[in-house]
């Protein structure tokens, strides 16, 4: 072999290695292609799970608490709407009904019965009429007629006054027994809602009185708030579709728009929306949290890049050498995890997506396809 062939199978070998040692040096590039799909026009808001019911129940009887379905301290416990969760002891309420009922018919009777001055001025009344007839015919004193007169309406007064004092007792005992037989009926606490009672604070052989606090109790049905920014509120109504990802959580749920309130939050510049997800009510814990993305509108058929590759209107392009470009791209909507590219990239260009910060522009890097 002569000596220009060696080195020239030298030179070709110190290249192959050169090569191979500077794309093994070369700094790796977590990349994504361009792709064609759907984009949407999406906001995201803060998501807040609540109980459509949560109500602490108050004690509208006094009593004795003589049995309860949860004491303090044991838990929580579910229920059915009209179930009896808590009995306080009636018989103090039966026996004021009793006696209201019994006052109430001693004053009907009374009534019926009428005055014991009716009698008296009946025969005043005939008198009267007797002596204003011999008055006529000079009979019988003026004056006397006169006093029997004032009399009469006197006994009339009276009369009267009787009949409306009994009436009076009447109304004010069926007043009164509306009352207790209510109170009777709240001696028997009632599960307003289907739903979980998650606190007791009462125990049995405890006496409360009106006001007491008896249970806590939420209901089965949820509420979802999101909360929006109201400068991305335009757009955003009934019916629109809303997609929800609760934190500690990878499953994404669907959704859509219930209703929106009128006004917004004048402090934090927010509006708050409520949406009911494609999910068994079941799973929803009061209290979850966590980001959703409203769907306003969609262009079928765009060139989308993840969200992250975004630098404001740039995007870090790998080209076909691994040289890293910087090139401005117009930017249409913008999703959750997704960006649509108007111009500036083709279908199946690499994007960085990871530490963009962490590049320059014309430096060389290997890219690795993101998973």
């Amino acid at each position: 072999m002569t000596l220009k062939k060696k080195i020239i199978i030298a030179s070709v070998l110190v290249l192959g290695i050169a090569m191979l040692v500077g794309r093994m040096l070369r700094t790796e590039a977590t990349v994504a292609p361009v792709v064609r799909g759907k984009a949407v026009d999406a906001v995201s808001g803060n998501v807040e799970v609540f109980a459509a019911v949560d109500i602490t129940l108050l004690a509208e009887a006094t009593g004795p608490v003589v049995e309860a379905i949860l004491s303090p301290g044991e838990g929580s416990i579910h229920v059915e709407a009209g179930q009896v969760i808590l009995q306080i002891d009636p018989s103090d309420i039966e026996r004021r009904i009793a006696n209201t009922k019994a006052n109430l018919k001693a004053a009907e009777d009374r009534l019926k019965l009428g005055s014991p001055k009716q009698y008296e001025l009946e025969n005043l009344l005939q008198d009267l009429s007797h002596n204003e007839q011999l008055a006529k015919e000079d009979q019988f004193p003026e004056a006397w007629v006169q006093k029997q007169r004032r009399d009469v309406e006197r006994l009339k007064s009276e009369v009267k006054r009787q009949q409306v004092d009994l009436e009076a007792s009447i109304e004010n005992n069926r007043f009164a027994l509306e009352l207790e037989e209510l109170e009777l009926k709240a001696t028997k606490v009632e599960a307003p809602v289907s739903g979980e009672i998650i606190e007791c604070f009462v125990s049995v052989g405890e006496r409360v009185s009106r006001g007491s606090p008896l249970v806590r109790i939420i209901s089965d049905d949820r509420v979802v708030k999101v909360t929006l920014s109201e400068d991305d509120f335009r757009g955003v109504e009934p019916g629109k579709a809303l997609s929800v990802n609760f934190l500690g959580s990878d499953q994404l749920f669907k959704g859509e728009i219930l209703s929106v309130d009128a006004t917004s939050d004048p402090r934090s510049r927010r509006r708050t929306v409520y949406a009911k997800l494609d999910v068994d009510s079941g799973s929803l814990i009061p209290g979850m949290t966590g980001q959703a993305s409203i769907v306003k509108d969609e262009h079928l058929n765009a060139l989308l890049v993840p969200r992250r590759a975004l630098l404001g209107n740039a995007i870090l392009f790998v080209d076909k050498v691994g040289h890293v470009v910087r090139k401005q791209v117009s930017v249409g909507y913008v999703g959750l995890h997704w960006a649509e590219i108007q111009s500036g990239l083709e279908e199946g260009d690499l994007v960085i997506i990871d530490d963009l910060y962490a590049y320059r522009d014309g430096e060389r890097v290997h890219p690795v396809v993101s998973k």
